[in-house]
Protein backbone atom coordinates (compact mmCIF):
# COMPACT_ATOMS: atom_id res chain seq x y z
CA UNK A 1 0.00 0.00 0.00
CA UNK A 2 1.31 3.51 -0.96
CA UNK A 3 -0.48 6.57 0.78
CA UNK A 4 0.56 9.09 -1.29
CA UNK A 5 1.36 12.72 1.03
CA UNK A 6 -1.97 14.68 0.06
CA UNK A 7 -3.73 16.60 -2.38
CA UNK A 8 -4.82 19.96 -1.55
CA UNK A 9 -8.15 21.55 -2.87
CA UNK A 10 -9.13 25.05 -1.99
CA UNK A 11 -12.31 26.39 -2.66
CA UNK A 12 -13.65 30.08 -3.74
CA UNK A 13 -13.09 31.74 -0.86
CA UNK A 14 -9.53 29.80 -0.24
CA UNK A 15 -10.37 27.15 2.49
CA UNK A 16 -8.25 24.60 2.17
CA UNK A 17 -9.18 20.49 2.36
CA UNK A 18 -6.46 17.78 1.90
CA UNK A 19 -6.88 14.29 1.13
CA UNK A 20 -4.31 11.72 1.73
CA UNK A 21 -5.28 8.35 -0.40
CA UNK A 22 -3.94 5.28 -1.39
CA UNK A 23 -3.30 5.27 -4.63
CA UNK A 24 -2.41 1.62 -5.90
CA UNK A 25 -6.12 0.72 -4.71
CA UNK A 26 -7.68 4.75 -5.58
CA UNK A 27 -8.91 4.92 -1.73
CA UNK A 28 -9.36 8.04 0.27
CA UNK A 29 -7.71 7.19 3.85
CA UNK A 30 -7.52 10.60 5.41
CA UNK A 31 -8.87 14.29 5.38
CA UNK A 32 -8.11 17.45 6.87
CA UNK A 33 -10.65 20.44 6.63
CA UNK A 34 -9.50 24.34 6.91
CA UNK A 35 -10.72 24.00 10.64
CA UNK A 36 -8.11 21.35 10.99
CA UNK A 37 -10.38 18.68 11.43
CA UNK A 38 -9.43 14.83 10.49
CA UNK A 39 -11.41 12.56 9.23
CA UNK A 40 -9.33 8.99 8.85
CA UNK A 41 -10.44 5.68 7.16
CA UNK A 42 -9.06 2.17 7.00
CA UNK A 43 -9.87 -0.57 4.68
CA UNK A 44 -8.98 -4.48 4.28
CA UNK A 45 -7.59 -6.40 1.38
CA UNK A 46 -11.11 -6.45 0.02
CA UNK A 47 -11.13 -2.60 -0.07
CA UNK A 48 -13.67 -2.51 2.55
CA UNK A 49 -14.29 0.08 5.14
CA UNK A 50 -13.04 -1.48 8.55
CA UNK A 51 -12.34 1.68 10.64
CA UNK A 52 -13.45 5.16 10.37
CA UNK A 53 -12.47 7.71 12.79
CA UNK A 54 -14.48 11.31 12.63
CA UNK A 55 -13.41 14.67 14.04
CA UNK A 56 -14.08 13.62 17.23
CA UNK A 57 -12.26 11.08 17.27
CA UNK A 58 -14.45 8.36 17.94
CA UNK A 59 -13.76 5.11 15.86
CA UNK A 60 -16.43 3.09 14.63
CA UNK A 61 -15.44 -0.38 13.18
CA UNK A 62 -16.81 -2.68 10.91
CA UNK A 63 -16.81 -6.35 9.79
CA UNK A 64 -17.70 -8.53 6.93
CA UNK A 65 -19.05 -12.22 6.70
CA UNK A 66 -16.53 -14.41 4.54
CA UNK A 67 -17.66 -16.41 1.97
CA UNK A 68 -15.54 -19.05 1.52
CA UNK A 69 -14.05 -17.39 -1.41
CA UNK A 70 -10.89 -16.03 -1.10
CA UNK A 71 -11.82 -12.64 -3.38
CA UNK A 72 -15.23 -12.01 -1.76
CA UNK A 73 -15.83 -10.76 1.44
CA UNK A 74 -18.17 -7.89 0.78
CA UNK A 75 -21.58 -8.44 2.92
CA UNK A 76 -21.36 -6.12 5.94
CA UNK A 77 -21.36 -8.24 9.12
CA UNK A 78 -21.67 -5.47 12.45
CA UNK A 79 -20.80 -2.28 12.74
CA UNK A 80 -19.63 -1.24 16.30
CA UNK A 81 -19.94 2.63 17.32
CA UNK A 82 -18.86 4.10 19.95
CA UNK A 83 -21.53 4.87 22.68
CA UNK A 84 -24.50 2.82 20.33
CA UNK A 85 -24.94 -1.14 20.72
CA UNK A 86 -23.86 -3.47 17.76
CA UNK A 87 -25.46 -3.24 14.78
CA UNK A 88 -25.73 -6.64 12.95
CA UNK A 89 -26.83 -7.54 9.81
CA UNK A 90 -27.53 -10.95 8.18
CA UNK A 91 -28.26 -12.11 4.04
CA UNK A 92 -30.17 -14.52 2.47
CA UNK A 93 -28.84 -18.08 1.14
CA UNK A 94 -30.70 -17.93 -1.92
CA UNK A 95 -28.41 -16.79 -4.30
CA UNK A 96 -29.46 -13.37 -4.35
CA UNK A 97 -27.19 -12.46 -1.42
CA UNK A 98 -30.37 -9.88 0.02
CA UNK A 99 -29.98 -8.31 3.08
CA UNK A 100 -32.38 -10.18 5.51
CA UNK A 101 -32.19 -8.82 8.76
CA UNK A 102 -30.46 -5.35 10.58
CA UNK A 103 -30.75 -5.11 14.40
Amino acid sequence: MVITPFHAFRNRRGYETKVWYDGERALVTALRDAKNNTLNQEFDIYRNLITFTNKRRKTSRFTYFSTGFDHVMDNLETVRRPGAPPASFTYTADGLNRQASAT
